[in-house]
């Protein structure tokens, strides 16, 4: 993606858009001098003779920073942690090695895992026969199959369904919390005054919309109008 080979398919691709949307030829931006305090060294400032050229660096600069944003997001120690947990369950379940991830699990969380009761729990883990919905094994998987599971089975397997719990719990990004924030102040402005219980119930109403679309409405206002007499007199149910 880094090479000029690359950078000339994506420059032909840009032309193509260009002559379908029917917008003008790229540009050269008019050439300006930098300010003398901005300067340093003796040496002309340089200019691109072309509109390819003055593309070709910023498509390098772009790709630059897009590499240097997703290593930094990757070598987290946090997000270390996470990955551990979540390959501890698969490395287990695909029968293999899972010493370093086990080690780093145990040693960050402490007390809150029964290492013999894991480490045994890991064993019968591996012997399950889980269900694959794509080409490998994930973690989703696993979840899938807890979730089918009985509950005397989870309990039975409890270290290592802590492990999934706090896989599921620690967030990868915080992308769902800023959404959340956003909703908020959407939802509560200074001139929309409301309780704290108000405003908790309408947020977790917006942030899962996805579950409250589904809900039956006509079975929620025929519950609401069936709790009192008077509403009943006045509304009567639908149908």
């Amino acid at each position: 993606m880094r090479d000029d080979s690359a950078f000339d398919l994506f420059w032909e691709y840009c032309l193509t858009l260009q002559k379908e949307l029917q917008v003008n030829d790229p540009v050269l931006e008019r050439p300006h001098k930098r300010p003398r305090r901005y300067e340093d060294g003796a040496a002309d400032a340089h200019f691109h003779d072309d509109p390819k050229t003055y593309y070709r660096a910023i498509y390098f600069q772009c790709i630059d920073a897009a590499i240097s944003t997703i290593s930094h997001r990757f070598q987290q120690k946090d997000y270390s942690v996470y990955a551990n947990l979540d390959q501890l369950l698969v490395k287990t379940c695909m029968k293999m090695d899972y010493s370093v991830e086990y080690k780093t699990v145990t040693q960050f969380y402490g007390s809150d895992f029964c290492e013999p009761d894991l480490k045994t729990q890991l064993e019968v883990l591996g012997s399950m026969e889980i269900k694959i919905h794509k080409d490998s094994l994930t973690f989703s998987d696993i979840h899938r199959h807890f979730q089918s599971m009985p509950s005397s089975q989870v309990l039975y397997l409890n270290q290592v369904a802590l492990v999934i719990k706090f896989v599921l719990l620690m967030p990868a990004t915080n992308a769902v919390s800023e959404r959340s924030a956003s909703a908020l102040r959407r939802i509560k402005t200074y001139l929309r005054t409301m309780t704290q219980q108000r405003v908790n119930n309408i947020m977790v109403l917006h942030i899962h919309k996805h579950l409250t679309d589904s809900v039956n409405q006509k079975e929620i206002l025929n519950e609401f109008i069936t709790s009192n007499d008077d509403r009943r007199k006045h509304f009567g149910l639908f149908e």
